[in-house]
């Protein structure tokens, strides 16, 4: 009997250790658990820091080079809006020239003395737009960071848009791209500007990028304008947004003759389409100062027919200096799709 209980002692002893050990195990866990809660909660999001509010605002970098010829000179112009939605930094990156067209969103870490930018994906009006993206996501496109008071830029894969720079292997660092604007709104690509309700018809046949060039001589000086249209919807309401980069080309070196940049609003059907001005936007030399047209002018109505896309100017003409001195109303096949959404 006594041999009995005593071997009934040793198993709940055994039973009572095991217990033991898991309640251990389980306290351990939970500890461990909410540690890492804890430390999760803590850890500030890499995006979120009011240190990166000073780099907010619109950066640009214009650069020439020289035709085989001689005569002329070609151009890259590049701009940066880097902007702050929810919390989080971002920045639009936009390169127009000499066989370039690109339009990339990117996100921005750093701190108030350098900050990184990183590619997240391509925007509408790049020319790869829809085919493939331009870069791998998260490649680190460009550095900016400030010694003393100059702006260093440092090229990262950004630099395969130079035509001088991806040919070179060595590192590209120095003072390029300069501050524009210290205090800029909410770049044209948040929902900031494309709250406003209107009725339309179904016009998705005209979403895309639309783009209109020309190289010309006037008064005595070869002009190169640079027209780009991008249509696109947002909560069933359709938009357009212009811009228009003018210069005069000289052999030695070029002026800015316009830049613009404005917002409008379309009504129309699949056949034809009225383009109307809403706001100016940010990167128009008038922007800040003064609406380059009024609210709900006409600016082009662009229409099918058996020829092609035809254009018809209204106020846009303004911004094409020899369309601009001209009373009659200008109609021809002028802008091109570049890219469409969808197959009409």
């Amino acid at each position: 009997m006594k041999f009995v209980c005593l071997e009934r002692i040793k198993a709940m002893k055994k039973v009572m250790q095991i217990v033991l050990v898991l309640m251990v195990l389980i306290c351990i866990y939970g500890y461990a658990k909410s540690e890492t809660t804890i430390s999760l909660a803590q850890e500030p999001n890499k995006y979120e820091s009011n240190k990166l509010d000073t780099w907010m605002g619109r950066y640009g970098f214009t650069d020439t080079f020289e035709h085989n010829s001689g005569e002329i000179n070609y151009f890259v112009d590049y701009e940066i809006i880097i902007y702050k939605d929810d919390g989080k930094y971002y920045a639009e990156l936009e390169g127009n020239g000499w066989f370039l067209q690109t339009r990339s969103l990117a996100y921005v870490e750093g701190d108030e003395n350098s900050i990184d930018i990183i590619f997240k994906s391509s925007l509408p009006g790049d020319s790869l737009y829809g085919i493939v993206e331009r870069y791998e996501e998260d490649e680190l496109m460009l550095t900016l960071s400030y010694d003393d008071s100059e702006l260093i830029s440092s090229w990262h894969v950004l630099r395969k848009e130079h035509p001088i720079f991806t040919e070179s292997e060595e590192e590209i660092k120095d003072i390029y791209f300069e501050k524009l604007d210290e205090s800029i709104t909410l770049p044209s690509a948040l929902p900031s500007y494309r709250k406003m309700e209107i009725n339309s018809e179904d016009l998705d046949t005209w979403l895309g990028a639309y783009s209109y060039s020309e190289l010309y001589k006037f008064d005595d000086e070869n002009v190169d304008v640079n027209f780009e249209l991008i249509i696109y919807k947002v909560d069933g309401n359709y938009y357009a947004e212009f811009k228009n980069n003018g210069y005069s080309l000289r052999a030695q070196d070029y002026s800015v003759l316009l830049q613009s940049r404005s917002l409008a609003y379309i009504k129309g059907n699949e056949e034809s389409i009225d383009i109307y001005f809403k706001k100016t936007l940010p990167g128009d030399s008038l922007c800040g100062i003064s609406e380059r047209y009024k609210s709900n002018e006409l600016l082009l109505t662009l229409t099918y027919s058996d020829s092609g896309l035809q254009s018809t100017w209204h106020a846009l003409q303004e911004e094409k200096p020899v369309l601009g001195e001209s009373d009659e109303k200008m109609e021809g096949n002028y802008f091109k799709e570049m890219y469409n959404r969808t197959a009409k």
